[in-house]
């Protein structure tokens, strides 16, 4: 007979205890399960307290021709001009549209500012939802400078430059990305692709500078023989070259208010299509004034920032206000330091050298003029340089040199892609920068005036081109020269 075996009291204990050790082990994972789902859960929340805000703004942004009218000196409340209004509500921590829509809550902050970042108007907002992170979004306004709308929903949500890796000291005269170090005014072996490119004399003609056809009356070439060499490193860490010398080829002649209005569209757009590298990705773009500024020492930034109009007594930077010839460019009403039908000028606009038009919206038409209602007030950006000693305004003698260039032709100029008021007794003057035949001259061509008085002028353009984070450098072996250029590499 077999024998029969119970449970003992030591098996018992044993399956008891693991009984408990699983059971405290399924909780503990149970706990943590639902711990999870409850900050997933909160996590969601805040993201969709964020993203009915979106939903709102991001429509608001699309209004074709919708600006800012009004934003709050607390910086909580904006307005635009197609009536809506957006505020946060710090007391019951939420945004409201037009003061009785609740579209977002649980914020504990929401801030708004405009302004002009790469040709685009901008409105930043800043947005915190209560115990979540920080947000900074750049919702780009719809057109409000070409009147175009955009096909893909992400180009209203502007996209910041990446910085570069370079990094320059003027002084020493070096420029770096950690990886190899160059001297301002090193030659570099960049090519424009395609090595050949015309710009057609039709684009040159009256309706496009202002100057008779007779005068712009051939086509523009690609240089051949153009060599290049380091510049400097512009403000978002990226290398920029300099075309060895102006187009010394071609002579562009310029005339009347097409000039200011259409000019530094023009000059960015010969250089791009003559001196790109379609290849590599990299831009050519007319050499501007903030470049050849970009090279002052201290003494260069004081001449600059003491320059008086002589005849008016005003300072550059100041503004001056005109009850007669109020005649301006029709462009000029959207610039930065503008003041049309006003005594006061705006803070906000287009920069001196950022285009206004785009080869779809460049203005060819008639109406190249407007006149004021009342006052027109300017705002002093005109300003000469004629050191006693040639370099005396620079960091470098090599940068000098490169940007003020002997052209060995008397009397020629190099045109800047940047436009300049100069403010006179009784009426402004609407200029272009150029850099002058003489040692370290800068002044500007007055192409109209506002007493409504056209002037001509003709001069040279320099290309200059900024390699982007694609494009590395590779030194040469030996004496960097001409003919020993350091090598650009993807």
């Amino acid at each position: 007979m077999k024998s029969q075996k119970g449970i003992t009291l030591t098996s018992l204990i044993i399956y008891v205890l693991v009984v408990i050790v699983v059971t405290g082990i399924l909780a503990t994972i149970m706990a943590g399960f639902q711990s999870n789902i409850k900050e997933i859960n909160g996590k969601a929340a805040k993201e969709a307290e964020f993203d009915k805000f979106n939903v709102y703004f991001i429509k608001e942004v699309k209004i074709l021709g919708n600006k800012v009218n009004t934003i709050s000196e607390a910086k909580n409340e904006i307005s635009f001009e197609s009536g809506n209004k957006y505020t946060f509500n710090e007391a019951d921590n939420s945004i409201y549209l037009n003061d009785n829509i609740k579209i977002s809550e649980n914020i504990q902050r929401c801030t708004f500012s405009n302004n002009l970042v790469d040709g685009k108007d901008v409105v930043t907002v800043v947005i915190k939802v209560i115990d979540g992170e920080e947000r900074t979004i750049e919702y780009v306004l719809n057109g409000t400078t070409n009147n175009l709308a955009y096909d893909d929903e992400s180009n209203y949500v502007h996209q910041s430059s990446n910085k570069g890796p370079w990094s320059e000291n003027l002084k020493e005269g070096t420029v770096t990305n950690g990886k190899v170090t160059l001297n301002v005014g090193d030659y570099v072996d960049y090519t424009p692709k395609p090595e050949k490119t015309i710009y057609e004399k039709e684009k040159l003609g009256e309706k496009y500078t202002g100057y008779s056809n007779a005068y712009n009356n051939t086509d523009f070439e690609t240089d051949p023989y153009i060599k290049w060499r380091v510049l400097r490193v512009d403000e978002n860490g990226f290398l920029t070259l300099i075309s060895t010398e102006p187009t010394t080829k071609v002579v562009l002649y310029l005339g009347s208010a097409r000039v200011y209005n259409n000019g530094v569209y023009l000059l960015n757009d010969i250089c791009e299509k003559l001196y790109s590298n379609t290849e590599l990705g990299i831009k050519a773009r007319s050499l501007t004034i903030e470049d050849v500024e970009a090279g002052f020492n201290d003494d260069g930034k004081k001449a600059r920032n003491d320059y008086i109009n002589s005849e008016s007594n005003t300072a550059y930077g100041e503004t001056k206000t005109y009850t007669t010839n109020l005649q301006y460019p029709v462009i000029y009403d959207n610039e930065k330091g503008s003041g049309v039908g006003t005594t006061t000028v705006k803070e906000k606009g287009i920069g001196i050298s950022e285009p206004y038009y785009t080869e779809s919206t460049l203005n060819i038409s008639d109406k190249q003029t407007d006149t004021a209602s009342s006052n027109l007030t300017c705002t002093q950006t005109y300003y000469e340089m004629h050191p006693v000693f040639e370099s005396d305004y620079y960091e470098n003698y090599t940068f000098y040199e490169m940007i003020h260039w002997r052209y060995g032709v008397e009397g020629s100029l190099t045109w800047l892609a940047s436009r300049c008021v100069d403010c006179g007794s009784n009426l402004a003057s609407f200029c272009l920068f150029f850099v002058g035949s003489q040692p370290g001259e800068i002044g500007g061509g007055a192409f109209m005036e506002s007493a409504g008085s056209p002037g001509t002028g003709s001069g040279l353009f320099r290309p200059v081109v900024t390699l982007g984070s694609n494009i590395d450098v590779e030194a040469c072996s030996g004496d960097n020269s001409v003919d020993n250029p350091h090598k650009l590499i993807r």
